[in-house]
């Protein structure tokens, strides 16, 4: 009696599963939900960090002293939104209204 012998679809089978399998299994990452700014600016001075509620409202997010010359602040972790970037010398502040986006940095001159 002759042997079963299986043919070449039969033997592939195997594989194209483990492949179909393995290809289903993703390690999907979740969607960004925080954003950053990096922004330069002239001129030595205060600087603060505001949302638009804040500005009104509130206590600075971040705030400090600047130096002459050209200054780079960096600030990560933001949710995104609106944010007014306030800077220059007492009494004298310039407001700049900055945008944040999940999963951007994005960058200001001012």
């Amino acid at each position: 009696m002759p042997r079963y012998q299986p043919n070449w679809r039969m033997k592939l089978l195997p594989a194209v599963l483990v492949l179909l399998v393995a290809g289903g299994c993703k390690d999907d990452d979740p969607a960004p939900t925080t954003g950053g700014l990096v922004i330069s600016f002239s001129g030595a001075g205060r600087y603060a960090l505001y949302t638009e509620t804040l500005l009104r409202t509130g206590p600075a997010l971040y705030e400090g002293t600047s130096g002459t010359g050209t200054n780079k602040l960096t600030f990560d972790e933001l949710h995104p939104g609106t944010y007014i970037f306030q800077r220059g010398p007492a009494g004298n502040n310039f407001n700049e209204a900055v945008q944040v986006a999940a999963g951007k940095q994005r960058e200001y001159t001012f």
